[in-house]
């Protein structure tokens, strides 16, 4: 029998899930009649208290001093990509979240989650064994599968980790930071845009991109917005190059589609404005924009705190997806000379 929630408890006493967790902690601010037809409902649902959730508690209130035992959250671990770019986008997540994680008064264990069944279910004992209720995902290569239940933990996904899971997730927006490059190359002259795009496969953020450029053909009347081009044959590329001769360009692969332009003749920084979307690499002669990864870890662990606060665990009903704004990086690479 799965635990019962504060969720259950708000839905049989017909009230918020808010006022129910309030009742129960006894505040002054809930009538004494909806408080006590709250207890009531959880006495009739079996309601026990989850016990990392009263440790919590206690820490965020206790006025002196620090538990001995902080409560525990776990970071499970992905399979990272070997290129630097992911590696540095990772570390960046993860440190953000840890210094939100320490602010909030938790401590935050690193575990790997693992592609296999044994090594999952290996993993879902250490959380259990320890107590832990709070699950942040990491960036990285997702398993195939996922083969645990999670319905006992609060779960937050951080910047593109493990899609397809229904949980809550804290990430950029690729939307905004494309329609971000494209006002960025305008304002800087250009008024023929590429838009470099990997493959469909890719997912929605391809396709949010790839959106975004659409719409700019409407919001920026009067410039030239060229057919997106996949990657393929690079004969197919250099004849786009000599018929379209571009001279803004945005892409979803950064430093790949950059060197494809320096093969055909097209120099970043001196012929095209380039700017790689949804990365921070750059070079001398490129631009880029990204969300800040800090910013990303921080927000993810916040997520998690207001969800443990409101004893919310499992997939949600509705998913909510918080974006974090972008920036643009190396502006001046954008001066053509």
């Amino acid at each position: 029998m799965s635990r019962v929630t504060l969720k259950d408890i708000a839905r049989e006493a017909g009230v918020s899930t808010i006022t129910a967790s309030r009742a129960l902690r006894n505040f002054s601010n809930v009538r004494p009649e909806t408080q006590k037809r709250i207890r009531q409902a959880a006495d009739r649902l079996g309601y026990v208290p989850d016990p990392a959730l009263q440790a919590l508690v206690a820490y965020r209130t206790k006025k002196q001093g620090a538990p001995k035992n902080p409560p525990t959250l776990a970071l499970l671990r992905l399979e990272t990509r070997s290129n630097p770019h992911a590696q540095r986008t990772h570390e960046l997540t993860v440190t953000g979240a840890r210094m939100e994680a320490e602010r909030l008064g938790y401590r935050l264990d690193e575990l790997p989650l693992g592609n296999t069944q044994k090594q999952q279910t290996r993993t879902l004992h250490i959380l259990l064994a320890r107590g832990i209720r709070g699950l942040l995902f990491p960036p990285g290569i997702i398993p195939q599968k996922l083969l645990i239940p999670l319905d006992p933990f609060s779960c937050v996904l951080m910047n593109h980790g493990l899609q397809g899971t229904g949980f809550h997730a804290v990430q950029c927006d690729p939307y905004q930071l494309t329609l971000l490059a494209i006002e960025a190359l305008l304002n800087q002259g250009a008024t023929r845009l590429a838009f470099l795009g990997g493959t469909p496969s890719e997912g929605p953020s391809f396709y949010r991109a790839l959106g975004a450029f659409s719409q700019a053909r409407r919001l920026f009347p009067g410039r030239e917005f060229t057919t997106s081009v996949y990657d393929g044959d690079r004969s197919d590329f250099r004849s786009w190059c000599r018929k379209t001769k571009p001279d803004g360009a945005l892409s979803v692969k950064g430093k790949q589609h950059f060197d494809w332009l320096r093969g055909e003749g097209f120099l970043p920084g001196i012929h095209v404005r380039c700017i790689g979307i949804n990365t921070q690499f750059h070079d001398e002669n490129t631009a880029s924009v990204s969300a800040d990864n800090d910013a990303i870890g921080r927000a993810s662990l916040r997520k998690l705190h207001d969800m443990l606060l409101h004893d919310e665990h499992g997939v949600p009903d509705h998913t909510q997806v918080i974006h974090i704004q972008g920036k643009l990086y190396n502006e001046p690479a954008l001066n053509l000379g």
